[in-house]
């Protein structure tokens, strides 16, 4: 069974290896967003993490936006905050 700091690690390292952070420009973080930041950091947390032989874990990556206006796509779907 992962831990949730192997999860974590995991995620950090897709998200850092897919060039997505190339289109933020704040910090991708494992624990919590950086004090008092204006910037568009990146938090990846654990909700749920359980299962012995079959695992299943709950993630969750909040993505801090300052833009407000900002349009961006997903998997061809358009959002705009």
């Amino acid at each position: 069974m992962k831990s949730d700091g192997a999860i974590k690690t995991d995620v950090y390292r897709h998200i850092n290896e897919s060039g997505f952070m190339n289109n933020v420009n704040g910090k991708l973080s494992k624990t919590m967003r950086p004090h008092n930041s204006h910037k568009e950091d990146v938090v990846i947390s654990i909700l749920a993490n359980e299962g012995t032989q079959l695992q299943t874990a709950i993630i969750n990556v909040n993505i801090y936006n300052t833009r407000p206006g900002r349009r961006w796509a997903v998997r061809g779907e358009h959002y705009q905050s």
